[in-house]
């Protein structure tokens, strides 16, 4: 049995519009949100809405506890992308984790890799956890901003 902790994250589940007025679905870390928010309003010019809190679980730990979760909200399946790259230098690994919705993980993964240097050839390994959000039900919407510090 996987304990959930141990292999959990909250995200915010978020739509992100471009300049084109094409849209796409968003999964970013509850602890560096507002940053990433801030930098595609101001860099970028994107437009984010319907900001919504999630848990993200591996799939072990939410069969062990499919009974809980089968009544906690919206599920929806998406894969945890860890990329692990060793300094050679310092002698220690670093590790990236971006999430992905389950159908689009391939493509993301082929991104990803685009970006990492051949000079890192061998010193990374790029590993996908399947797993699920469970996607906060509907809540008091006074209450909500002030909670995540989220305004829309």
């Amino acid at each position: 049995m996987e304990s959930i902790s141990r292999k959990s994250q909250k995200l915010i589940h978020c739509k992100v519009s471009n300049q084109e007025g094409e849209n796409s679905i968003r999964l970013i870390e509850i602890e560096v949100f507002k940053m990433w928010e801030h930098l595609l309003r101001t860099r970028h010019q994107m437009q984010i809405s319907e900001p919504q809190l999630c848990l993200w679980i591996s799939e072990t730990a939410y069969d062990d506890n499919a009974e809980i979760f089968d009544h906690a909200g919206e599920v929806k399946n998406v894969d945890l992308i860890e990329v692990h790259i060793f300094d050679v230098e310092y002698g220690f690994t670093h590790t990236i984790e971006r999430y992905s919705l389950a159908p689009e993980t391939e493509q993301v993964v082929l991104t990803i890799s685009a970006h990492i240097p051949e000079a890192l050839e061998g010193q990374y390994d790029l590993e996908v956890v399947p797993g699920y959000i469970i996607i906060q039900k509907p809540s008091d919407k006074e209450r909500r901003p002030m909670i995540l510090g989220l305004t829309y």
